[in-house]
């Protein structure tokens, strides 16, 4: 038995969802051209101060990089995970790991598992907020 359809929103509901889908996603991305920034400017000399100025700039970037291979396959595992726990569940995991991993990014040693874990939580959070603020308002064919 499929779960009852949710009520159909009135214009101010549906501006209210639209802004809330876009202010997530907002901060989200904020979140990682934060990261490119601090990449650029900082984490060389910070984080691989042994390989040299331009070694250190090379491995920053480096280590961005790897963060667009890993959101990818965080948007599949955690796609996946939405349809069978459902997506709040799994949103509320993705922005708890994404919180904790941002937490712990003055870490040195975990720099890199740490943008690691947030990109992919990213690709997760991704995963459930859109099909959830398109279902909510109406526009999909199933409601969580």
């Amino acid at each position: 038995m499929s779960a009852p359809a949710h009520s159909p929103l009135t214009p101010k509901q549906s501006r209210k969802v639209a802004i809330a889908s876009f202010v997530g996603t907002a901060l989200e991305s904020y979140d990682q051209y934060v990261f490119a920034w601090l990449a650029a400017l900082f984490a060389g000399t910070l984080f691989f101060e042994p390989l040299g100025a331009v070694g250190g700039v090379l491995a920053s970037f480096a280590t961005f990089a790897v963060t667009f291979v890993v959101r990818p396959l965080g948007a599949v595992i955690f796609g996946h995970l939405g349809d069978r726990i459902g997506r709040r569940s799994t949103l509320i995991i993705t922005i708890i790991l994404m919180g904790v991993a941002t937490g712990l990014i003055w870490c040195p040693s975990d720099l890199c598992p740490n943008g690691l874990v947030r990109s992919y939580c990213v690709g997760g959070v991704a995963s459930g907020s859109r099909p959830l603020t398109w279902r909510r308002m109406g526009w999909g064919s199933r409601a969580d």
